[in-house]
Order: structure tokens, then C-alpha cells, then sequence
């Protein structure tokens, strides 16, 4: 029962925080300037302009434009006959008047500027987001823990004290700073060496087709300057629960025991560490995969991040809504799972 509270809760939070950031959008999108303006170019005659708002529906009242927004967004919404049969909209009447009252998947309209439905083009970029984040969070995850250990066996020494230096500007210094340092020093400096490239993207066809080519030197600058964060952080935890785990008593006894430093570390400091892992780890991979703007358009990397920048400079307003929407869905999603997961691995979490 107490679960269901939590998620109840979660979910609560959830929607009034989507609905909040929707609302900027939308009215922040209108204030900065005419879509239809943006979309016609040098062909900016009257007729030509109004053709476009009729078509995108920008000649509404901004207020009905904005209501009909929210109704394609919400799973539960009203559509008339014309809506039904328009094939945009996948739903399951509960009651047929007109409009109807239907249960649907959200809505994300389509592309101002190439007409592909928002969600096949975020579907068709995930793998790329999915790829780069779980590296990153691997990376992060088998460095960052070990010598995190390594910084707690070794605490106040100056092993310890030039780790936490290092982290501490590892997560002071922003990913695209880090992403500029990693090109100057590995493409510029030691480019004959290394040979990295800087921009592109690792598989140079289409994944199922015959002579498709992966190569993984596209995939080792982005993903080493968006690990470095999450390592530095995630370095700076295991050492803070390993320290705080070592003067438990259980620990004195397994020592007095004569159970070897390994065992000890393994059995008992790092499993009653993971806690605060666990949540900062989720957060992370829920971060990176939500997209990792700077460093995908820096680059060059076909994923989530990189369509929404594009999106932002091409003024495409349904497109960069998805990718709220589909954001604020993966933090959901992943923050949900870890609060569960936490509640699983420690009893003491009522």
C-alpha cells in the first residue's frame, strides 16, 4: 500500500511538473516569434503565410490552439469524427458522442519542418542517445566505484587527497568544456598518435542493411566527456558510504574474525554502500538519456540531444515538445525504478 502512495506521488509530481513546463513552451514558442514566418522564408507573401497557419492550425485563437494542444498530449481526450479517422491518433473509445471520450497514446503531432510524425523521428535517434549513455554510465560506473574504494582504503593520504581534487574539477568543469579539452588534447595534440576522429556517427549505414560498418573510434570522445561527471561523482560517493560503513561495528567483528580486507570490502562496505549509488546513478543514466545536447551536436553524434538543438534552431515547435515530453518521461521512468530498487536491496527503507 505504502508503494502505491510513493507512486502515486511520483506520478502526481510528475504530470503538474510536464503540465508547467508544456505551458512555458507553448507561450515562450509564440512570444519569440511567427512560425509560419520562419517556415516560408523568402516566400513571405500573404497568401503563402496564411496557407501555412491554416495547415500547421497557427490561425486559431492562441488559447484554442493551446487547449487543442494539451487534448493531443493527454491520454485521456476528446475526438471529433474528423480526429478519428485522421490516422494520427491511436485510441479506444469510452464513450462515443461527438466529440468522443477516448483513452489514447499521447499525441505528439508532426514536424513543421520535414512532416514525419514527432515520435518516429525520436524513435529513429534513440539508439544513438542509448548507445552513447550507456557507455558513458559504464565507464563511469567500473572506474568510478573501484577508485572510489581505492579513496576510502587510502583516506586523508595523498592518493585520497589528489583524487578528490581531481573530481572536484571533474564535476565543477561543464561536459562541452570537457568535450573541447578531450579534442585538443587526443585529435590535435596526439592526433597522429590516437587517431580519433571528431564528429560522426558509429554505424555509417543502416544497421540491418548487408554492408553496414560499425566503427568505434566515433564513440570514444563523446563517451569519455559525458563519463567524466558521473565518474567524478560517482567516485566521491563510494568513498563518502565506504567511509561511512567502516566504522560500523559489523565491520570491527568481521575483522576481529580474521576475514581477509577483500572479502570485507566485497561482503559487507560495498553492498551497504550502493544506496546513494544506486540514486545517483539512475539520475545520471536518466540525464544522458533524455539527451545530451551539447555533446552530441559538438559531435556530430545522431541521437536525441542532437535532434532537439536542430530542432531549436529550425523554430520546429512540435518536435522540441517531443522532446520534453520524452524527457521528462525517462526521468520518471528511471527515477521510479531506482526508488523501487532502493527499497528492494536495503530493509531498512521502510
Amino acid at each position: 500500500m505504502r508503494m502505491l502512495v510513493i507512486l502515486f506521488k511520483s506520478l502526481s509530481t510528475a504530470v503538474i511538473s510536464i503540465f508547467g513546463v508544456i505551458t512555458v513552451l507553448f507561450f515562450l514558442f509564440y512570444w519569440i516569434g511567427d512560425p509560419a514566418q520562419m517556415l516560408a522564408g523568402q516566400r513571405n507573401d500573404l497568401a503563402t503565410l496564411e496557407s501555412i497557419r491554416a495547415e500547421l492550425g497557427l490561425d486559431k485563437p492562441l488559447l484554442s490552439q493551446y487547449s487543442n494542444l494539451l487534448n493531443d498530449i493527454s491520454p485521456v481526450a476528446l475526438l471529433d469524427s474528423k480526429q478519428q479517422s485522421s490516422g494520427n491518433y491511436h485510441f479506444l473509445n469510452i464513450i462515443s458522442t461527438e466529440p468522443a471520450l477516448v483513452l489514447k497514446w499521447p499525441y505528439l503531432r508532426r514536424s513543421f519542418q520535414s512532416n514525419r510524425p514527432v515520435i518516429d523521428l525520436y524513435l529513429s535517434r534513440l539508439p544513438g542517445t542509448l548507445i552513447l549513455a550507456t557507455v558513458s554510465l559504464i565507464l563511469a560506473i567500473f572506474i568510478g566505484i573501484p577508485l572510489g574504494g581505492i579513496a576510502a582504503a587510502n583516506a586523508q593520504k595523498t592518493l585520497d587527497k589528489l583524487l578528490i581534487i581531481i573530481t572536484t574539477a571533474g564535476i565543477a568543469a561543464p561536459s562541452f568544456f570537457m568535450a573541447v579539452l578531450l579534442i585538443r588534447i587526443f585529435v590535435i595534440d596526439l592526433g597522429g598518435i590516437t587517431n580519433l576522429p571528431i564528429a560522426g556517427y558509429l554505424i555509417e549505414r543502416d544497421i540491418f542493411s548487408a554492408d553496414t560498418h560499425i566503427d568505434f573510434r566515433y564513440l570514444v570522445l563523446p563517451a569519455l566527456s559525458l563519463a567524466i561527471r558521473p565518474l567524478s561523482q560517482i567516485l566521491q560517493l563510494t568513498r563518502d558510504a565506504c567511509l561511512g560503513v567502516l566504522d560500523q561495528n559489523y565491520i570491527r567483528t568481521a575483522r576481529a574474525k580474521g576475514l581477509s580486507e577483500g572479502y570485507i570490502w566485497f561482503k559487507h562496505i560495498l553492498p551497504n554502500a550502493l544506496n546513494p549509488l544506486i540514486t545517483a546513478t539512475s539520475g545520471w543514466f536518466a540525464s544522458l538519456l533524455s539527451g545530451a545536447f551539447f555533446i552530441e551536436y559538438l559531435f556530430d553524434w545522431l541521437g536525441v540531444g542532437k535532434l532537439t538543438v536542430d530542432a531549436m534552431l529550425q523554430h520546429d515547435f512540435p518536435v522540441i515538445l517531443g522532446g520534453v515530453v520524452m524527457s521528462a518521461t525517462i526521468f520518471i521512468t528511471v527515477n521510479t525504478f531506482a526508488d523501487i530498487l532502493n527499497r528492494l536491496i536495503d530493509p531498512r527503507i521502510s
